[in-house]
């Protein structure tokens, strides 16, 4: 089950935790704009076991936008 903040968290770790899901994507927007137009996708979200970070598609700029993705 998705959803936008920790399962397990009370409301001020959800809260942060929503809080620093969003600043993350937003400093990565530039570059996943420019990894869009080149087929790949970027998700960041919580399940029930935590972060779900998911980096996809079909290019020889995949791993090189991963580990952008994970140094931020």
């Amino acid at each position: 089950m998705e959803s936008s903040r920790p399962a397990a968290a009370g409301p001020r770790q959800q809260a942060r935790g929503e809080l620093w899901r969003l600043t993350l994507l937003q400093a990565l927007a530039p570059t996943a704009a420019a990894a869009a137009a080149a087929g790949l996708k970027l998700d960041v979200s919580y399940n029930t076991r935590g972060l779900r970070l998911v980096v996809s598609g079909f290019s020889q700029k995949l791993p090189q936008f991963l580990l952008f993705v994970l140094r931020r």
